[in-house]
């Protein structure tokens, strides 16, 4: 594992979109599915089947603004505690009892200008935004469930072979 990794973080919060465009509805638990995505979701796409943001960097978020903004707002569906996001692209992550890839950064659509003023511009630096994963491996994530990155090379997408590189 690398040293630039915390060992362990926390799931501080669940959140799913029934319609595309709709509210988050906050959970205590959701089951992965892979290939597919989040149970009761709206839309997965790809590789976008998971979006988690770090509650560390989505507090910077609302200090920076002088506003308090529901973390599901960012549309998320996992929020994060203790743990850097950033260092685990291309890295797998043991989510509760699911296992994901973190694939990549999170880039901010400009719905985020309509929760507040300012939001679009303060998720763009250092990850702010979150990522998003694919779910590699079924099961269920609750509230207060361990986020573990595991070690090791990953199989690549479309090779099926063994890659070390997160661009697989």
């Amino acid at each position: 594992m690398s040293s630039s990794v915390d060992p362990v973080g926390r799931v501080n919060g669940l959140a799913v979109k029934r319609a595309r465009r709709g509210p988050m509805r906050r959970l205590e638990r959701v089951v992965l599915h892979k290939n597919i995505g989040l149970d009761g979701i709206a839309t997965n796409s790809g590789n976008r089947q998971v979006a988690l943001i770090e509650s560390e960097k989505w507090l910077e978020v609302q200090r920076e603004l002088g506003a308090e903004i529901p973390w599901y707002e960012r549309r998320a569906n996992v929020l994060t505690a203790g743990i850097a996001l950033k260092p685990l692209l291309g890295k797998r992550v043991r989510l509760g009892t699911a296992i994901v890839e973190i694939v990549g950064e999170l880039t901010p659509c400009v719905r985020m200008r309509e929760i507040h003023p300012g939001l679009l511009d303060a998720l763009v630096p250092d990850f702010r935004g979150g990522v998003y994963a694919r779910i590699i491996e079924n099961g269920a994530v609750e509230v207060g469930a361990e986020i573990t990155p595991l070690d090791g090379p990953r199989p690549s997408v479309e090779t099926g072979g063994v890659s070390s590189s997160p661009s697989a």
